[in-house]
């Protein structure tokens, strides 16, 4: 049977003024598309809003905010088998992600992390206290996968 897999991944990067940092961001968006790429066989669709909005969102200059993409991604959630997060740099400091794994909850998906240099994937045991640590820290603390 196949499974269709929402891939969360980091993509905005602010300097300390509040400016976009378009390299680092150009940087998420490529592996983003190569972990799909990579991920996809006939028993796992990759479905990553980054791989697959990225080049829709530059050509009609739509707003990077969670805000805007929010009802987007909770459709496209709400009919997945599976959710992961690819591990980038910063992860944990995404609001996106954040409120993606809130609603990965609200639809009884295990949250899943892939790590972005082998491409395995491994399971959170607790996704209800990780979405407690992000919310409560944004140092934010290290859990067993640590991938840079």
């Amino acid at each position: 049977m196949t499974e269709l897999m929402y891939m969360a991944s980091p993509y905005t990067a602010l300097d300390m003024h509040g400016q976009n940092i378009y390299k680092i961001e150009q940087r998420r968006a490529a592996a983003a598309v190569t972990a799909a790429a990579k991920l996809t066989t006939e028993e796992l669709i990759i479905f990553s809003p980054i791989a697959h909005s990225y080049q829709i969102a530059m050509k009609g200059q739509l707003p990077g905010k969670w805000e805007f993409w929010n009802y987007f991604d909770e459709k496209i959630i709400s009919v997945c088998d599976r959710f992961a997060i690819l591990a980038l740099n910063n992860w944990r400091q995404s609001t996106g992600i954040k409120n993606e794994i809130a609603i990965a909850i609200k639809y009884n998906l295990t949250i899943e992390l892939i790590n972005p240099q082998t491409y395995t994937i491994g399971n959170f045991s607790n996704p209800i206290q990780l979405l407690k640590e992000l919310n409560e820290v944004r140092g934010l603390p290290h859990w067993d996968w640590e991938f840079h």
